[in-house]
């Protein structure tokens, strides 16, 4: 396949389906994936334990083979040793020799990833400044903690400068000051022009640091596209003083929640076209100081509302399947 595509990373109805050694039992880890990832993006992956996140990040590293379904990374078929070439990993829980001292094993990797000889040190020296590591370059890797050992990973996942990084839970074992030298990191990677795709369960740095969000639930893509999009669909709030008692049982419809906090009422809409409404009718009704809130939506309520809504819906499904309902 030629490097014609457009996205970075492409798939199309990915699956992994593993068989137990045990059993004639089949585990479907991953179902019909479709994902467009585009160049100078930081895409976040997300999805509860055991949604199939990393087994996703290993078929497109080509180290397992997908059951059915294609992807391609710079337009090249995943599992080409090509495909890797342009690509800087870091899995998740890394384990690194102890016995090697900082700058020797990142020297070490810029070596196995054909860096030239010349420019070793010093791309080493660089990354250790860059990644929080500045005065461990002669410190064995045995005597680091679980934070500098993530440090020094993505370090050595960016030492042949690549144009996409694969990260899995890159944020495990950070502390605060860990967390946001790594987003301003990853940041500064994505003004260079990377594509970087990382799984992460800390949503809060996701929020942040994201340009776009895939949720998967039960080895499923739930929910995909630009993080103010999907953000940007969340209610809002009107509040007002002095509301006439007949407008309340009128705009109660518009409502997820009405309430009284002081001389305030606050009512929260069903949508931003409801808002707008319970904003003209408050204002036509002479209440006084009305005010529309804008609230922007929280990515771990909207993570969470999205999981519970999908479980829910697997529920009803298999409640409803005859070949699923269990007999009576």
């Amino acid at each position: 396949m030629s490097e014609s595509s457009e996205s970075v990373i492409q798939t199309r109805v990915l699956s992994k389906t593993y068989s137990s050694f045990w059993s004639n039992r089949k585990v479907r880890a991953l179902s019909d994936l479709i994902l467009d990832v585009k160049p100078g993006t930081i895409f976040g992956f997300l999805g509860p334990n055991g949604a199939g996140k990393t087994t996703t990040i290993k078929l497109l590293l080509g180290l397992i083979a997908p059951t059915r379904g294609t992807g391609t990374l710079f337009g090249i078929t995943i599992g080409d040793k090509r495909s890797r070439e342009r690509i800087g990993f870091l899995p998740d829980e890394p384990s690194f020799a102890g016995h090697l001292r900082a700058q020797e094993f990142l020297e070490l990797c810029a070596e196995l990833a054909h860096v030239p000889v010349r420019e070793r040190h010093q791309r080493a020296q660089e990354l250790m400044v860059r990644v929080g590591l500045d005065g461990q370059a002669e410190a064995k890797l045995s005597t680091f903690s679980r934070g500098m050992l993530q440090r020094i990973g993505i370090a050595q996942a960016v030492i042949h400068y690549p144009d996409l990084v694969l990260l899995d839970e890159p944020l495990n074992g950070l502390d605060p000051y860990g967390r946001k030298d790594f987003k301003e990191f990853m940041l500064s990677l994505k003004e260079e022009g990377k594509t970087i795709f990382f799984s992460s369960h800390i949503l809060s740095d996701v929020q942040e640091m994201c340009d776009e969000i895939g949720i998967l639930n039960k080895g499923r893509l739930i929910c995909c596209g630009a993080v103010s999009d999907l953000l940007g669909m969340s209610r809002s709030e009107v509040r007002a003083m002095d509301v006439p008692s007949g407008v309340l049982q009128d705009l109660e419809p518009l409502c997820d929640d009405l309430s009284k906090h002081g001389n305030h009422w606050v009512f929260k809409a069903t949508s931003k076209a409801s808002a707008r409404e319970i904003q003209q009718q408050l204002e036509n009704s002479g209440a006084k100081d009305v005010s529309l809130v804008a609230q922007t939506e929280n990515l771990e309520n909207f993570f969470f509302q999205k999981i519970e809504e999908d479980n829910a819906q697997l529920r009803d499904t298999r409640m409803h399947d005859p070949l699923t309902k269990p007999a009576k």
